[in-house]
């Protein structure tokens, strides 16, 4: 009898364990389906010519590699200061602020020293040109009964990049451009990690290596810190926190170009139904470097700065992992605050090469 109660009980011990502990299988144990937020930066002129925390996870999951990464995005602008008519009531010609289509390309790496410390590089090349899809653009909103937004009022497939501050100077271009743009270089010390939550502080320098002219560059150093959380309530479902600050060089020393500090902030869900593939959404909020003068309505259907604004960008898209191979893509456009770019289109490729 006593046999048969010992046999009974070890039952009910082994079921009551596999009861609780098949679900905590679930839970992140550095086995996560995660695979970290979107890599990217912001292509908007205003954004694209400062550093920003470029999306990375707090996180090391490989000491001892380096990851390479190559990146490009295509993105399409278009946005007028008003929308004015004339002594007959006709609307005049718009005034653009931005019209230009671009492609970037970036590539960079990043090296884990250890299990807590990793340092990485990014360089990229900026092109804006005329473009070849206004036409489509526009015709695709008047067929749905989308607002134009002007398109209808100026020339097709020009570049206009027309940034009006009080920053001491405007951020022109008006003509197609091709340049190096600035290289930026940080490093992440994870200081705390267990089978729920990682937590990392990111640093970073902007070498100014690209110029205003060709609007690829500030022509100053930017210095970027920040703190990341990834956290893993279940090993399907991922969140990230960011949040950083951007203080560009000539925004403490007298410069003709004088930007102001920026606020960086990140949050994103990953939903990971297999371990190869993930879904996610994303939003980044920066305030800007600049203000000016020239109020316009938002999407909110605020009057706000048409160069000071809070820029508020949502990124919608997917990532596959193969072995030591990610790719990503995603697809960007500002919500709320029309500071961005109508759309950008990104897609990335990295993979972690082991050297110990």
């Amino acid at each position: 009898m006593m046999k048969l109660f010992n046999k009974l009980k070890k039952t009910i011990i082994l079921i009551v364990t596999l009861s609780i502990g098949m679900p905590l299988c679930a839970f992140n144990e550095k086995y996560s389906y995660s695979k970290g937020p979107f890599f990217g930066k912001n292509i908007y002129p205003l954004f694209l010519i400062h550093q920003h925390l470029p999306g990375t996870e707090a996180a090391i999951k490989l000491p001892g590699a380096f990851t390479l990464y190559n990146t490009i995005y295509y993105s399409q602008a278009f946005s007028v200061y008003a929308l004015k008519r004339d002594e007959s009531g006709n609307i005049a010609p718009a005034e653009r602020s931005v019209d230009f289509e671009s492609f970037v390309f970036e590539s960079g790496f990043s090296y884990a020293i250890n299990k807590n410390f990793e340092i990485g590089g990014i360089w990229r090349i900026i092109s804006y040109y005329g473009g070849f899809l206004d036409a489509f653009t526009q015709n695709w909103h008047e067929l749905f009964g989308f607002p134009n937004a002007g398109r209808e009022l100026v020339p097709q497939n020009e570049v206009v990049i027309d940034l009006r501050t009080n920053n001491g100077i405007d951020i022109t271009l008006n003509h197609e451009s091709v340049g190096f743009g600035d290289i930026d270089l940080w490093g992440k010390y994870r200081f705390f990690g267990n089978r729920y939550i990682d937590s990392a502080f990111q640093f970073g320098i902007k070498l100014p290596t690209g110029n205003l002219q060709q609007v690829t560059g500030s022509e100053a150093p930017d210095f970027t810190c920040g703190f990341l959380l990834d956290v893993y309530p279940i090993k399907y479902v991922s969140l990230f926190f960011q949040t950083g600050v951007v203080v560009p060089l000539n925004s403490i020393v007298p410069a003709q170009y004088r930007p102001y500090p920026m606020f960086n902030g990140l949050a994103a869900i990953e939903v990971s139904p297999v371990r190869f593939f993930s879904i996610m959404a994303q939003m980044n909020i920066r305030t800007s470097p600049v203000t000016g003068n020239n109020k316009v309505k938002n999407n909110l259907g605020i009057m706000a700065d048409k160069v000071g604004s809070v820029q508020t960008n949502l990124l919608v898209g997917v990532v596959f992992q193969y072995k030591q191979w990610r790719f990503q893509i995603y697809f960007e456009e500002d919500t709320f605050t029309n500071m961005g770019t109508d759309y950008t289109v990104c897609g990335s490729v990295s993979t972690k090469i082991k050297t110990f």
